[in-house]
């Protein structure tokens, strides 16, 4: 099928595809799919399109909507998870919740937990095998750069390893190597104030001062909106060296983002196992697509 713009969307299912849709029928791995609600009570009609989509491709799994306090909603076919209000609304809510062991203990009973934002679109069931591929965290390649060489993984629709994200959330290591910040610190400073800094050298050693928790808290207060993608991609090496974030290459199989144009010929033509902000950016791109 070809939309006006002239580009050609394929929709027969290849023989990857295919196999991935057989594995996924045969085992129901250990996975629950993850609906974060904003503070509102009501969807937009494409949200429940995101919704619909979720229902028929991905409905045999666990669901739950993650809603705040206060929200009066009813999902009857999803379980409610609820935490504390402060966790939504704004995207640094979103962060906080999304950064915080609390989150991930909360699902300690999955091996892994697909993140599905209101904007997501899940276009076929390709779960068991993305949850076979052992990622620790996979996305959409996204953030702004056509040819795909910043962030390979975008949280809004992710697959995460609890365990993974658990380590990295409460590891012991250091954020900052307490010896190159002194350095740092010397060469910053003039001789005869150096003296003064000295307790700063010390404090970096003590680990309630310079671990990750302390490291996302600067992060929340500064200026720049966060987002929790971002973070987890940059510094979750540092705290867990064994970390598994694929390659642009892989993850663009998994999701497009942003740019669905470019992802869609460097995936060979192919759709992905789902998108995000679908509705968003190049919505005429998913013109074609028969949307539930």
């Amino acid at each position: 099928m070809e939309s006006d713009e002239g580009h050609v969307v394929t929709y027969a299912r290849t023989r990857s595809s295919a196999q991935h849709e057989t594995a996924a029928s045969a085992a129901r791995p250990s996975v629950a799919i993850l609906v974060p609600l904003s503070n509102r009570a009501t969807l937009q009609p494409d949200e429940e399109i995101s919704l619909r989509h979720l229902r028929h491709h991905l409905g045999r799994y666990d669901r739950f909507v993650l809603a705040p306090q206060s929200l009066d909603v009813s999902f009857p076919d999803f379980d409610i998870r609820r935490f504390d209000d402060r966790y939504f609304g704004s995207v640094a809510a979103h962060t906080a919740l999304l950064l915080s062991a609390q989150f991930y203990q909360t699902f300690r009973n999955y091996e892994f937990i697909l993140t599905y934002h209101l904007d997501a679109l899940a276009l076929s069931d390709q779960l068991a095998y993305w949850c076979e591929r052992e990622w620790d965290f996979i996305g959409a390649p996204n953030h702004g750069t056509e040819k795909f060489l910043s962030v390979p993984c975008n949280g809004g629709f992710a697959l995460r390893r609890v365990e993974s994200f658990l380590r990295v959330l409460t590891s012991t290591r250091y954020a900052i190597d307490p010896e190159a910040y002194w350095r740092a610190i010397r060469l910053a400073t003039p001789p005869l104030l150096r003296p003064l800094q000295v307790p700063k050298r010390y404090l970096k050693r003590l680990h309630r001062f310079n671990n990750v928790q302390r490291e996302i808290r600067l992060m929340l207060d500064g200026p720049e909106p966060p987002l929790e993608d971002v973070f987890i991609v940059e510094n979750a090496t540092k705290y867990d060296p064994r970390f598994r974030i694929p390659s642009v290459r892989e993850a663009v199989r998994f999701a497009f983002d942003e740019a669905p144009r470019e992802a869609f010929e460097l995936n060979d033509r192919q759709l992905p196992f789902g998108a995000h902000a679908w509705y968003k950016h190049d919505r005429p791109f998913w013109a074609p697509h028969p949307l539930l």
